[in-house]
């Protein structure tokens, strides 16, 4: 005769099932752990100052990095602008602009310590002026470009082919520069007088600004 099951036997209780955990997610979940974000580099908001006359801007944060300065100047005067540190030393070797009258262009700066800069304008008259730090996040993806202003353009290393054209009477003085001022570019991409219609093949050694 069998015995009963009731309270205080010593019968076996059943346990719940154990829920095996898919391989694949459990890989996945796993991939998530490890995977990190890519750093991200912001770029600086661009410095847009204005002003007539001889004048020093206010001072602005600039980090170490390569510098375009976008500058437009209205007038007759001499148009001369120079960048200075917090001690007041020039940052760029021959200046920033030294022209007379209308004029509207940029030039590239290399910015070797983060602190704050400012520039000083001589014999100016009404003019504008942009300073921009781009980054390869942000930079123009597109390769095209006119005008005689200095842009920074996101290329992927490799081999490049560049076609150049010119009108006018003037040199015409084209190279590449990389995010810390160097040229990758041995000679230069042209170098020439009056108008030209060529194209160069260049090697970028990375990829970047």
């Amino acid at each position: 005769m069998s015995g009963g099951g009731g309270e205080g036997s010593g019968g076996n209780v059943a346990e719940k099932p154990k829920q095996e955990r898919d391989p694949e997610q459990a890989q996945q979940q796993g991939d998530e752990q490890l995977k990190q974000e890519p750093e991200t580099v912001s770029q600086p908001r661009p410095i847009a100052l204005s002003g007539t006359g001889p004048q020093a801007t206010r001072s602005f944060q600039l980090e170490e990095d390569l510098t375009v300065i976008g500058m437009s100047h209205q007038g007759d005067a001499n148009f001369i602008v120079d960048i200075l540190d917090e001690n007041g030393n020039s940052v760029a070797p021959m200046g920033v602009a030294n022209v007379t009258g209308l004029f509207e262009e940029s030039t590239l700066v290399q910015i070797t310590f983060s602190g704050q800069y400012l520039l000083y304008g001589q014999n100016a008259g009404q003019c504008q002026i942009q300073v921009k730090q781009p980054r390869a996040a942000t930079a123009p993806e597109t390769t095209k470009f006119s005008g005689n202003s200095a842009q920074a353009p996101q290329l992927w290393g490799g081999l490049h082919w560049v076609e150049l054209t010119h009108q006018g009477d003037a040199t015409f003085i084209v190279d590449l520069l990389d995010e810390n001022g160097a040229s990758v570019v041995p000679m230069g991409l042209v170098n020439e007088i009056g108008p030209f219609d060529g194209s160069r093949a260049m090697t970028v050694p990375g990829d970047g600004i």
